[in-house]
């Protein structure tokens, strides 16, 4: 069951890794009233020896990114905001976003474990996968796809799922290692679902 679930966990986050690099790039063009503020993940835990990709959500074409943490013996972060986890203990990673004259902060408290349990990934992924959801779901709107049937299906189908992980992290003793094992896999379900709607959502509806 651990070698299971820490393949899943892998496969999974590589797996959001690419649909987060996808909703950050520059071909996915985000009309400027669609945009909030740039937004990162609040929170991450990882394993030591770990590694993750720290997406800045929302971030205008002419941004300008820098990273930092707090405690790097803990966990040190590089220039293109990937953070290795070294030893357990917990840190902040800042987030400086600079457009024009106008400065963005924001933060991402990172714990490193020794180990982590399945519903430790389940927290961890599902908070990623929240903020795929919401930029997948400003794309849409902003772009005219909310009124697409299929578009709609999609995203209220991985919403769902996001609402599921959402209760299953807020209240861990209700459920089983196999139904946290089962959620991993309906979270990498729903990634695999915002990574096939992008490639739509992106242009402007007909």
């Amino acid at each position: 069951m651990e070698k299971k679930k820490i393949t899943w966990t892998k496969r999974i986050l590589t797996l959001m890794v690419a649909v987060a690099v996808l909703l950050t790039s520059s071909l996915v063009t985000v009309p400027v009233y669609a945009a909030s503020k740039p937004m990162v993940v609040s929170k991450y835990m990882l394993a030591k020896g770990e590694k993750f990709t720290l997406n800045v959500y929302n971030e205008p074409d002419n941004a300008k990114i820098s990273y930092k943490s707090k405690k790097s013996a803990v966990a040190s972060v590089n220039k293109k905001g990937v953070v290795t986890a070294k030893k357990p203990g917990k840190t902040d990673i800042v987030v400086t976003v600079k457009v024009g004259k106008k400065t963005y902060q924001a933060k991402t408290k990172v714990t490193v474990k020794k180990s982590m349990t399945a519903a430790e990934y389940v927290a961890t992924t599902y908070a990623e996968l929240a903020l795929m959801y919401t930029s997948a779901c400003d794309l849409a709107i902003a772009n005219g796809w909310d009124q697409d049937a299929d578009v709609v299906d999609t995203l209220n189908a991985v919403g769902d799922i996001v609402t599921a992980a959402g209760d299953m992290t807020k209240h861990p003793k209700n459920y089983s290692e196999e139904d946290f094992m089962d959620e991993l896999d309906a979270i990498e379900t729903a990634a695999n679902g915002v990574l096939e709607l992008l490639p739509i959502i992106s242009e402007p509806a007909q």
